[in-house]
């Protein structure tokens, strides 16, 4: 059963701490040489959400990856991959929850809010890491927060 109550407030909801991780990976030397001409971009992401009633504190770890290849030349990829921590105090968090046998339920409604603030921030963080580099116009796409929610979520390591 998933709670019905609870109403939004934003000046219930904070944002105490956000850390990233950006680094790259299969990086081909080739790339820096097609800096310039047009380029394929892709995207896929995942997340694990992890909520504490005691702290009314909820946490986002959101993984993004973006790949951009140059059709022009052979094996020319770069990947980047952004991971993201978002930690939100909610006051009023236990009004989104109920206790259960199968663990804490909460609202969808909240979840969607947090989650639509978590990866909008991403979206500025990575394109102003990427930008600099030769990574100019790329861009988490912009993406619904209740689908993202539903399709993209990984179990937290225990």
């Amino acid at each position: 059963m998933i709670p019905s109550t609870g109403t939004i407030d934003v000046e219930k909801i904070r944002v105490t701490d956000i850390q990233t991780t950006l680094f790259f990976e299969h990086y081909n030397p080739e790339f820096l040489q097609v800096s310039n001409s047009p380029k394929e971009t892709g995207y896929r992401g995942d997340y694990t959400v992890l909520f504490s009633l005691e702290q009314r504190s909820v946490r986002f770890e959101i993984n993004h990856v973006l790949t951009q290849s140059a059709p022009t030349v052979e094996n020319a990829l770069a990947q980047a991959l952004l991971n993201v921590g978002f930690d939100f105090e909610v006051e009023n968090l236990a009004d989104f929850c109920i206790q259960s046998e199968k663990g804490l339920a909460v609202n969808p409604t909240l979840g969607a809010t947090l989650l639509g603030i978590a990866l909008s921030t991403s979206r500025g963080i990575f394109h102003a890491r990427l930008n600099p580099i030769h990574w100019k116009g790329a861009l988490i796409p912009v993406l619904n927060p209740i689908t993202f929610l539903k399709e993209n979520i990984r179990q937290p390591k225990k």
